[in-house]
């Protein structure tokens, strides 16, 4: 199709995609979110996230009971990925990864 930018133009936007990607993870009631291209502090986001529940902190991720809300568990990793446990939406997710780890 002429019309169609990948098609007709060799335009291909979702190579370059600077946005996050998002995902469920089948079977799981868990979505990981991941900023592409951003790294993550593992040290300054476990006292960060203390302030909002319960932290564990390993040399390779930082998981986060969170108080508020009490059904959501995060795990967060250094190369940005956050597995938010307690939701299939993906909505959701991605606020909750704006609000207690960045945009």
């Amino acid at each position: 199709m002429q019309d169609c930018p990948c098609c007709g133009n060799s335009e291909f936007p979702f190579l370059a995609a600077t946005s996050d990607l998002t995902t469920t993870l089948c079977g799981r009631n868990t979505v990981q979110v991941q900023a592409r291209g951003e790294t993550v502090d593992l040290a300054s986001a476990a006292k960060k996230l203390s302030s909002v529940g319960e932290v564990r902190v390993s040399p390779w991720f930082v998981k986060c009971q969170l108080r508020e809300p009490a059904d959501l568990e995060l795990t967060l990793f250094a190369d940005s990925r956050l597995l938010v446990k307690g939701t299939n939406d993906l909505g959701r997710a991605k606020s909750v990864y704006a609000r207690f780890v960045g945009s």
